[in-house]
């Protein structure tokens, strides 16, 4: 497949990678591509005495002997009720827009719970036919708890379907490449999990590139600490000359994911407002812009990055 028939794929088929089903086609898909091309993969999972949240990495390729290492969140979000944004590099900001929305969403779903309430003292304080009125209090009940658990997000160009399509197809033009390997993080796109998880089997210095919103967007964006710097302006040589460097000194990395990734890099596109970055129409079906010429050229710098070019 080429890369607009590996999109429609990821970002139109298996758009969401939400629910438990949807997650297991998306394996499954994923397992059929990896064994065509002779992939070795496995599941990195979290210590017994860990799994307070459900994590299933999927690792191709040998961490320990790599030397470069493309990372994509594969899950995707709920849908939201308002408009948020997502900072790429200011996460506190994401987890504002965040919890706004969840507030949102626990007032709507305690004023459904409190509708249901006359419904439910009716039916069994008259009995008889007034007993029907339980139908509608139990429909209540059931949209409020889906109102405070969301539903799935149907479309996700953006977080993260594009980094899957692009990851995909490095794994099928770099088959056989032995010095690179691809980690598709769960509980990525929706929080850290999965990234945290992958960075304990990480050497420090390894040549980690994060892929991150990268469908569509007014600037892109190279982001990365001190200690890779060589890599990076090398990465750069065969990224698009619009790309923008952004360097974090040391003491900058602890506010988003290159404190996990010392040695990574970031590559990730939005809009600057106010000096940060952000991406727009995440967590709603407006996320499907796409700039295919733009994550063609991306996906032929990345290759020629991995294999030494």
């Amino acid at each position: 497949m080429n890369l607009q028939d590996t999109m429609m794929l990821f970002g139109g088929t298996l758009g969401s990678r939400h629910t438990k089903r949807e997650r297991y086609l998306f394996g499954q898909e994923l397992r059929k591509i990896l064994e065509a091309n002779s992939w070795d993969y496995s599941l990195q999972l979290p210590e017994k005495s860990r799994r307070f949240i459900r994590v299933e990495n999927i690792i191709v390729g040998d961490l320990q002997r790599c030397k470069t290492l493309f990372v994509v969140p594969f899950d995707t979000p709920t849908k939201s009720l308002l408009p948020c944004r997502y900072y790429p590099f200011h996460p506190e900001l994401t987890i504002k827009d965040g919890q706004r929305d969840l507030l949102m969403r626990g007032l709507l779903g305690f004023f459904l719970i409190l509708m249901a309430v006359p419904l439910i003292w009716l039916a069994f304080a008259y009995r008889g036919w007034w007993r029907f009125l339980l139908i509608p209090a139990a429909m209540l009940s059931v949209f409020a708890f889906r109102m405070m658990k969301g539903r799935r997000n149907p479309f996700n160009f953006n977080r993260s379907s594009a980094s899957v399509a692009v990851a995909v197809r490095l794994c099928e033009e770099l088959a056989g490449n032995k010095n690179v390997a691809f980690a598709f993080c769960d509980k990525a796109a929706t929080s850290y999990e999965g990234y945290k998880l992958l960075s304990k089997e990480l050497s420090p210095n390894l040549a980690v590139v994060l892929l991150d919103c990268i469908a569509k967007g007014d600037q892109l964006v190279l982001a990365h600490g001190t200690m890779a710097n060589l890599k990076a302006k090398r990465l750069l040589e065969h990224l698009p000359n619009s790309t923008m460097e952004r360097t974090y000194e040391d003491s900058q990395v602890g506010r988003n994911l290159l404190s996990l990734f010392p040695a990574g890099m970031i590559l990730t596109s939005g809009a600057i407002e106010d000096g940060e970055l952000v991406v727009h129409n995440t967590r709603s079906p407006k996320d499907v812009g796409l700039d295919l010429p733009r994550l063609e050229l991306i996906e032929a710098a990345l290759c020629a990055f991995a294999q030494g070019k």
